[in-house]
C-alpha cells in the first residue's frame, strides 16, 4: 500500500509541475472551445510513457540483480526459479498504467475546475 500511494504521489506531483508550465496551452484549448477529455487526453498518455518507463527500469534492475544476488551459492534468479517473472511484470504494468490514468486524471480535474472557477 505505501509503494502504491508513493507512486500516485510522485505520478500526481510531476503531472501538475507538467500542468503548471503549460498553463497558457490549456487556456488556449480552453478558448477555442475543447472539451476537457481533449485536454486531459495528451496528460494521460504522459503519465502512462512515464508508468511503462518505470516499470521497463524496475524489471530490468530485478532481473539484473537478481542474478548477482546469492543465496545458498546460487544466485536470486535460479533460487525462485519457480516464479513467473512475466507474471510479476505483467501485474505491474497493468498496475501502473491504472494508477498513472487514475493520478493523471484526478491532476487534471483538479486544474481545469479551479482555473473554471477562476474566470
Amino acid at each position: 500500500m505505501i509503494f502504491i500511494i508513493g507512486g500516485a504521489l510522485i505520478i500526481l506531483n510531476a503531472l501538475q509541475i507538467t500542468i503548471f508550465n503549460r498553463k497558457k496551452e490549456i487556456a488556449v484549448m480552453k478558448l477555442v472551445g475543447a472539451s476537457h477529455w481533449f485536454i486531459r487526453l495528451p496528460f494521460i498518455i504522459e503519465s502512462i510513457i512515464y508508468g511503462l518507463l518505470a516499470v521497463a527500469i524496475s524489471f530490468v534492475m530485478l532481473l539484473v540483480l537478481s542474478k548477482k544476488i546469492q543465496i545458498q551459492e546460487t544466485n536470486l534468479f535460479s533460487y525462485y526459479s519457480d516464479i513467473k517473472f512475466y507474471k510479476i511484470f505483467i501485474v505491474e504494468t497493468i498496475a501502473t498504467i491504472t494508477l498513472s490514468i487514475m493520478s493523471s486524471m484526478a491532476a487534471v480535474h483538479e486544474y481545469l475546475n479551479k482555473q473554471l472557477l477562476d474566470h
